[in-house]
């Protein structure tokens, strides 16, 4: 696991539009992206093969 570069707190609407347009632009790499949610630290973007979170 690498050190997160970039957290974003909130993995609704907002959160994953704007992992999203971080990635896109590539100002932040895969690896070192985390998205934290009211239900948790979420996993990388990496390991759920998506840009938003994922609720349990």
């Amino acid at each position: 696991m690498t050190d997160t570069e970039v957290t974003i707190i909130g993995g609704g609407v907002h959160g994953t539009h704007l992992a999203i347009r971080l990635l896109n632009a590539g100002i932040v790499d895969r690896q070192r992206l985390r998205i934290l949610d009211p239900n948790g630290l979420q996993d990388t973007v990496q390991s759920t093969g998506c840009y938003g979170s994922r609720r349990h």
